[in-house]
This record gives C-alpha cells, sequence and structure tokens, in this order.
C-alpha cells in the first residue's frame, strides 16, 4: 500500500497545472510534500480505520419481510458519485449547449428531485411519488 501511494503522489507531484500561466507550478498545494510526509507517517503507524468513538452505521430503519435493521454506512461518497451519473444521464446531449439560465434552472430541478427521493428513501417524509409537494399542499388548502 505504501508503495502504491507514493507512486501516485510522485505521479502527480510533477504534474502542471494546466490553469496557471506559469507552467512550472503544480496541480499541488505549495506544501504539498510536508502534507504527504505527515499522511504516509499515519499509514506507517497502521493508521487506516475509522476515528475511534465514531459510528460510521446509522439505522435508518427496517425492512418489512424480515423486520431486520437496515443501516446506511456515512463513511462513503457513493451518493454523490450517484448523483452525477444519474443527472448526466438526465440531460439529453444536445441540452449541455443551452443557456447558462437554461442549465442552472435544470440542475437545481434536478437536485430537488434528487433530495425529494433520497427523503423519502431515508423515511424523512412521506412518499407523494412525483417531485412537486406544492400541489400537495394545495389540495390540503383546498380541501
Amino acid at each position: 500500500m505504501i508503495r502504491s501511494l507514493f507512486e501516485l503522489y510522485i505521479f502527480f507531484r510533477d504534474l502542471p497545472d494546466p490553469l496557471k500561466e506559469n507552467r512550472r507550478q503544480t496541480c499541488l498545494v505549495t506544501n504539498h510534500l510536508h502534507i504527504f510526509k505527515k499522511e504516509m507517517a499515519y499509514v506507517c503507524r497502521g493508521l487506516l480505520s475509522d476515528p475511534p468513538g465514531v459510528a460510521m452505521y446509522r439505522q435508518v430503519g427496517h425492512y418489512r419481510k424480515t423486520g431486520l435493521p437496515k443501516y446506511r454506512c456515512i463513511r462513503t461518497t457513493s451518493p454523490l458519485e450517484a448523483h452525477f451519473l444519474h443527472y448526466s444521464r438526465s440531460l439529453h446531449p444536445t441540452a449541455k449547449a443551452s443557456s447558462p439560465r437554461t442549465l442552472h434552472m435544470r440542475t437545481n430541478y434536478f437536485d430537488f428531485a434528487w433530495t425529494l427521493r433520497a427523503a423519502e428513501k431515508a423515511g424523512r417524509m412521506t412518499p407523494i411519488h412525483h417531485s412537486q409537494p406544492w400541489l400537495v399542499d394545495l389540495l390540503c388548502v383546498m380541501g
């Protein structure tokens, strides 16, 4: 593992930052060597596991059929990665050339709908099976 991390660091160490005019500046921060040495010291001491006393799993409900508890891990970035995957797939290739305002509205609406579905799945709100909760509010006011 140490060798793999070292090789990864060596690869990025001299990689120029494409956003800088000065091509001699790397894409890493100025004190990258200090940070790398500090992190490698942690690895050498075996400090690779979760911080002590921090629960990495939260119970989010129970399975209906078995009654067993259902857990969600807070260690992962999978939900965020899935978000970008689904967002890029939901946008038609020709829509990527739309105006900044239209793309911004589309992105906000997708994020809103994604958050509603996540809240429903986590049991934080009653499932309404669509992404326009204001319609439910309107029905309550009119009824």
